[in-house]
């Protein structure tokens, strides 16, 4: 699968980010090695302009590597018409071990390169830069998960074999499987989307109160919470099909690409939730509680508008 030119494009452009980001790894290491705000010195002058180097580098990576995730997804869906048995890019992730544990590290390096920003933006905001090491200290951690990152990308893509029969959605998501997600599938709809709703106004109640370290806390439990009961629940009425729980078929035209919005608008809701604990900044809170509140109300939609047209649930 290596010679897919998509597969191509996704490795190459990963590579070269991660020679880019090199850079700015080497001068994180020499700034945590030596730095020191006290001093006034050569060395402290050169390294503060260093700083701005690695503050441009990351921001140019991190920009990239959104549009590359979003790129990889839809190299997966590419794929998904090369592989047999695969409807979707569910059965490429399948395609191979190395699928599932790629994707997650993707979406965790997502948010530690989308915090280093934020904590670089943060240090200097102050005169003193009180996070200039822990940021430095912070990057070496995310250079080396993108290293593994890339490292597994190249083995997912070598490991998938062309000729090789793989699991559609459907199997995967199988109310009928042995997996934790099958047992998931199994529980009460009123227990899914009762979760979901019970924790949206807990996180309510922390942002009307400025609980800032409770909001932190509901707004990382809502990532498994709104994915679970998207796949369960609220996706089957995107689909108005009471079997089919795939979250990467919203993704698909048929759907109206509705999983980018949903995607996008989770994701940003719960980085700036969990933001606002670490910085205790209200702007942050209100900016998290308004995109978790579009997504609360994006899939709420589909449910009320299933029964108007028929008069009826879906379950």
């Amino acid at each position: 699968m290596l010679v897919n030119p998509f597969v191509i494009a996704n490795l190459l452009l990963e590579s070269l980010l991660l020679a880019l980001a090199f850079i700015a790894f080497v001068v994180s290491l020499q700034v945590l090695m030596w730095w020191d705000f006290s001093k006034n010195d050569t060395l402290q002058y050169r390294l503060q302009k260093r700083i701005y180097l690695v503050s441009t580098i990351a921001k140019y990576i991190l920009s990239l590597k959104i549009a590359l995730f979003l790129f990889f997804i839809y190299t997966l869906d590419h794929l998904s018409l090369v592989l047999h048995g695969a409807m979707c890019a569910v059965g490429v992730v399948d395609a191979s071990s190395y699928g599932k544990p790629l994707l997650f590290l993707k979406i965790i390096n997502l948010y530690l390169f989308a915090f280093w920003i934020v904590l670089n933006e943060e240090d200097y905001r102050h005169a003193e830069l009180p996070y200039t090491k822990l940021k430095s200290f912070l990057f070496l951690t995310v250079y080396l998960l993108f290293g593994i990152e890339l490292f597994l990308e190249y083995s997912y893509f070598a490991d998938i074999d062309p000729m090789s029969l793989v699991s559609c959605c459907g199997a995967v998501f199988s109310k009928s499987g042995e997996t934790v997600l099958a047992a998931l599938l199994q529980l009460p709809n009123s227990l899914l989307y009762g979760s979901f709703y019970a924790l949206f106004l807990m996180l309510a109640g922390a942002f009307v109160f400025r609980l800032y370290a409770f909001y932190a806390a509901f707004s990382a439990l809502f990532i498994p919470v709104a994915l679970f009961t998207l796949i369960g629940y609220f996706g089957t009425y995107i689909y108005e099909l009471p079997t089919h729980h795939c979250p990467f078929c919203l993704l698909q035209k048929e759907y109206g690409y509705i999983g980018y919005i949903l995607y996008t608008v989770l994701f940003f809701g719960t980085f700036y939730g969990m933001l606002s604990g670490f910085f205790r900044k209200q702007n942050y809170l209100k900016r998290s509680f308004s995109f978790l509140l579009i997504y609360t109300l994006l899939v709420s939609f589909y449910p009320l508008w299933y029964y108007m047209q028929n008069g009826k649930w879906l379950y």
